[in-house]
């Protein structure tokens, strides 16, 4: 027996969720929280990207884009010897993840060419999977000993995570500028609280001031901002019908806003080889952690010290929920 990769695994899931969990297997009732998607796995995962294709060797090739459906968020990770641009954080790795280029026909050339590729986010999903690309195939000169071409390794880079992220700068603009509706009411209820000098409503002192006739005049100085916030809160009612949705079954106030809540690790330096263990936050500050037949409590700062290096654990397939 050899073993199986956790992500190879998490995409055969998938595969059998989406055909047994479709709209009109699971009732009317439960389709109605798909919205528009086919199936549970496309409506709780699905991330919908927004990919533009610009062909780098001629400006005659009009920019393509496309929209695509995936269930993860990619985190590349490079750092090795040879690298200049070395990956530390997350939030790099994505970046690098959602450029690249690719080789593919351009008409105007008559053959292939070189296209960059950039993708955004179109639509958020419930739940945000993210996937450490720790494992990759490098290649080699076969020789008379060893005629393999290649082998496949694991990048054992430390590569930081944090446990609550905000993924409004992956987006498109059209995704943004929903996002913001409720980040900018955020902000102005509490610019409302405070006053010029930052200081709470509820700690300064009385500011009447007495007009000719001695009846007392109250200086109000959040009146800006509470029509402002009376403004965004109307608008937020709406703000699907009229802007669009950031995802399926997202709160109304979503700002773009995730929590780890789970986490698969992997120890060990070989590909091929090592063990996989889950981390699942039970509440709070409170996790717990499955090895095998052995179960321990844990807490947030352990599941953060999971970003590799050497022979520790290290995550590889995070999931993320919206924030409420």
């Amino acid at each position: 027996y050899m073993q199986q990769d956790a992500e190879e695994l998490l995409g055969a899931l998938f595969t059998a969720l989406k055909n047994s969990l479709k709209k009109d297997v699971i009732g009317n009732d439960c389709g109605k929280i798909l919205g528009d998607r086919d199936n549970a796995v496309d409506a709780i995962f699905g991330i919908e990207f927004e990919q533009e294709d610009k062909c780098q060797e001629t400006d005659a090739e009009p920019v393509k884009t496309t929209t695509s459906l995936d269930y993860k968020l990619r985190v590349n990770i490079d750092g090795g010897s040879s690298s200049t641009d070395k990956v530390d954080h997350m939030f790099q790795g994505m970046h690098k993840a959602l450029k690249g280029q690719i080789e593919k026909n351009a008409p105007s050339l008559n053959r292939n060419a070189i296209w960059n590729r950039t993708q955004k986010i179109n639509q958020l999903p419930k739940i945000l999977c993210v996937q450490y690309m720790r494992f990759y195939w490098k290649k080699r000169e076969p020789t008379q000993m060893d005629p393999s071409t290649g082998t496949k390794c694991k990048m054992l880079r430390p590569v930081a995570f944090q446990h609550t992220i905000d993924m409004y700068e992956f987006c498109t603009e059209k995704l943004k500028a929903i996002l913001k509706v409720s980040r900018d009411a955020e902000e102005a209820e509490i610019a409302k609280g405070k006053d010029d000098n930052g200081k709470p409503e509820s700690d300064k002192k009385d500011e009447s001031k007495k007009d000719s006739d001695g009846d007392a005049v109250m200086k109000d100085e959040s009146d800006e901002a509470n029509e402002l916030a009376k403004a965004l809160a109307m608008s937020q009612g709406d703000k699907d019908a009229v802007l669009g949705s950031p995802g399926i079954n997202l709160p109304a106030n979503f700002q773009g806003e995730y929590e780890l809540f789970a986490l698969v690790s992997h120890k060990g330096r070989s590909a091929d080889s090592g063990h996989y263990i889950g981390w699942v936050r039970q509440d709070g500050d409170n996790w717990i952690c499955f090895d095998d037949d052995q179960v321990d409590e844990c807490k947030t700062s352990d599941v953060l010290l999971l970003k590799g290096g050497g022979d520790r654990d290290m995550g590889y397939l995070l999931f993320y929920r919206a924030k409420k």
